[in-house]
């Protein structure tokens, strides 16, 4: 039996004084990490999404991020770290 899995890898990119530059990902989950609930918030199409969790795991090296769409929808998303 066979499995094909597809990955698709994306280098987020941020405007930054005129220039592109490569966005600072543990800059960001830092500074969500010491804001409440309510600015954690965003519009996202018709619904509201926000941050719910972050962390690192050392094993897979790895940010885990889980976020919550208006209390109905919950995801997980792997990033892994790049040095």
């Amino acid at each position: 039996m066979k499995k094909k899995i597809k990955f698709e890898y994306f280098q987020l990119t941020q405007s930054a004084e005129g220039r592109e530059a490569l966005f600072d990902l543990e800059a960001w989950i830092a500074g969500m990490d010491s804001r409440d609930l309510q600015s954690r918030t965003h519009p996202y199409k018709e619904d509201k999404v926000r941050l719910k969790e972050s962390y690192f795991n050392m094993s897979y090296n790895c940010w885990f991020l889980r976020f919550m769409r208006q209390g109905l929808l919950m995801f997980r998303l792997c990033l892994d770290r790049i040095h």
